[in-house]
C-alpha cells in the first residue's frame, strides 16, 4: 500500500501541483517578463522590456522599446520549439542579461526546461550565435 501512495505523489500529485504553480506563476500561455538596457533604444528611451511566451510549444521573447508604438519596431526572437504532450505548458523560467562573449554589450540569456539559450547582442537586435 505504501508503494501505491508513493507513486501517486510522484506520478499524479507532483505533476499537477508544479502546473498549478507554473500556472499561477507564468499564467496561459506561459508568459515571464524581464528589463534592461541593451543598448538597442537611444538616450533619451534606452531601456527594451522583454516578453516571454510559450505559444503552441513554440517559445519566443519580444522584445519592446520603451519610446512607445512607432518610434520603435519590436523584435520577436524564436528560442526553441517542443514537442509531446503538454509541451504548451513549458514556460520560459528566466530571460537575464550579462556579457557573454566579452564584446561590451550584454547577451540575453534565458531558461527554459532546464536548458540555458544564449542570443548574442549585436548593437541592435541579438542573433543565436555570434558569427
Amino acid at each position: 500500500m505504501a508503494v501505491v501512495f508513493a507513486l501517486a505523489i510522484v506520478e499524479i500529485i507532483s505533476p499537477a501541483l508544479q502546473n498549478w504553480h507554473d500556472t499561477q506563476t507564468y499564467g496561459y500561455p506561459r508568459t515571464t517578463h524581464a528589463r534592461t538596457i541593451a543598448g538597442h533604444g537611444d538616450p533619451a528611451h534606452p531601456y527594451s522590456d522583454y516578453i516571454g511566451v510559450n505559444l503552441k510549444c513554440s517559445l519566443y521573447v519580444v522584445e519592446l522599446g520603451e519610446s512607445g508604438p512607432g518610434k520603435q519596431v519590436p523584435h520577436l526572437y524564436y528560442i526553441a520549439h517542443f514537442v509531446g504532450p503538454n509541451c504548451d505548458l513549458i514556460a520560459i523560467t528566466s530571460i537575464t542579461f550579462a556579457d557573454e562573449n566579452g564584446d561590451g554589450k550584454v547577451d540575453m540569456l534565458i531558461v527554459a526546461n532546464n536548458t540555458l539559450y544564449i542570443l548574442y547582442n549585436d548593437g541592435t537586435t541579438f542573433r543565436q550565435s555570434s558569427k
